[in-house]
C-alpha cells in the first residue's frame, strides 16, 4: 500500500509537469503568433508595395514612350514637309534648266544659220543616278 501511496503522487507530480509543459508551450504558441501574423503582414506589405512600384515605374515608362513617339511622329511630319518643298524647289529647277537647254539650243542653231561653228559644250543626263 505504501508502494500506491509513492507511486499516486509521482504521478500526479509527472502528470503536473507535463500539464505544465503543455500549458507553457501553448503561452509560447500564443506569443509566437502574433509575431508570426505580423511577419506576414509586413511580408505581404513589402511585396504589394514592391509591384506598386513596378506598376508605377511602367506607368511612368509608358508615359516617356508616348511623349518620345509623339516627338518623332513630329518629328516626321516636319521632315515629309520639308522634302515636300524640296521636291518642288527641284521640279522648279529642272523647268528652269530645261528652258535654259532649250534656249541655248536655239542660240546654237542661230549661229550655225549665221554660218558660224557653235562652241562645244557638255551635255547633260536627263536622269541622274542618285547613290547613297
Amino acid at each position: 500500500m505504501i508502494d500506491q501511496a509513492v507511486a499516486v503522487p509521482a504521478v500526479g507530480v509527472i502528470v503536473g509537469a507535463i500539464a505544465g509543459a503543455i500549458g507553457g508551450w501553448l503561452a509560447k504558441r500564443a506569443e509566437k503568433a502574433p509575431d508570426i501574423q505580423s511577419t506576414l503582414s509586413e511580408a505581404v506589405a513589402k511585396v504589394v508595395a514592391h509591384y506598386q512600384q513596378a506598376l508605377d515605374r511602367s506607368d511612368e515608362e509608358a508615359a516617356e514612350a508616348r511623349a518620345e513617339a509623339s516627338a518623332l511622329r513630329e518629328e516626321i511630319a516636319e521632315m515629309r514637309r520639308m522634302i515636300e518643298r524640296q521636291s518642288a524647289k527641284l521640279d522648279e529647277q529642272s523647268m528652269e534648266i530645261e528652258l535654259l537647254v532649250k534656249q541655248i539650243g536655239s542660240l546654237e542653231q542661230q549661229i550655225v544659220d549665221m554660218g558660224g561653228q557653235p562652241p562645244a559644250r557638255r551635255l547633260r543626263s536627263k536622269v541622274k543616278e542618285v547613290t547613297a
